[in-house]
């Protein structure tokens, strides 16, 4: 397949969007031409950085397989590297590492979060069937996680996560103006609880839910002097934490 030169970058997922998002403009300040693709939360991810996210899905024909919809994309932007997210479950960016890899096109995915290892890149062939080329993962303790898990060590490559650098960078930047938006002073203690969809995912499973844990931290906090700052997970709705709120 002839080579374009540019890179070709994916995610599912708005976290893994995050995560690939500063690559992407990292990518662009050195002159290298970059094919944003975005696939449901992903797209809104990669928008919120300023990046414009194709919709692919739009083209596919009905019927039509991951698999195949990713030859076709890979054949028509001849992309020089595939760049994705490591979304769980059935995704266009798994498809396109793959087919990638059968086409002898490196593939590099950046991890952003230490869970569910074996479940971001587990398919037909065994537990590893998605891995990339290279995978960026964010520190030690997710290496050693995933060799121990058996994930062959010369993947790896330890980088940080990059949604961390783009925050230090930009959101921290506008601190001042955003503790004004909150009414809280300079000086004053903010505490963010960040929720996530635990309960529909898990059930009582772990133990705890994302309402149990908002319980605890709100009880932790009786008395001191701090906002709370609830920032409910984008497949969440502000009103399934509510009756917690409510109650406090």
């Amino acid at each position: 397949m002839e080579e374009r030169g540019g890179v070709l970058a994916i995610s599912y997922q708005i976290g893994g969007a995050r995560a690939v998002g500063p690559v992407v403009h990292q990518l662009g300040r050195k002159g290298v031409s970059v094919t944003v693709i975005g696939e449901g939360l992903g797209t809104i991810g990669f928008v919120q950085q300023g990046l414009v996210a194709r919709s692919p899905r739009d083209d596919m024909s009905v019927g039509g397989s991951l698999s195949a919809f990713a030859q076709t994309v890979l054949h028509a932007e001849r992309p020089r590297a595939v760049l994705t997210g490591t979304s769980i479950g059935a995704t266009l960016e798994k498809a396109l590492v793959w087919e990638a890899k059968q086409l002898g096109v490196p593939t590099v995915s950046v991890l952003d979060h230490w869970c569910n290892y074996e479940a971001r890149f587990g398919g037909p062939s065994g537990a590893w069937h998605y891995l990339p080329s290279r995978l960026a993962v964010m520190d030690e303790a997710a290496r050693q996680d995933l060799v121990r898990l058996g994930c062959p060590p010369e993947r790896l490559e330890m980088t940080g996560q990059p949604a961390f650098d783009a925050l230090v960078s930009g959101e921290l930047a506008g601190r001042s103006k955003t503790r004004r938006r909150w009414g809280v002073g300079e000086e004053d203690w903010v505490v963010v609880f960040a929720s996530e969809p635990q309960a529909r995912d898990y059930g009582l499973q772990l133990g705890y839910t994302e309402a149990l844990v908002l319980r605890m931290v709100l009880d932790a906090l009786r008395g001191m002097a701090a906002r709370l700052i609830v920032k409910v997970h984008p497949d969440e709705t502000p009103a399934q934490l509510e009756p917690v709120l409510a109650s406090a």
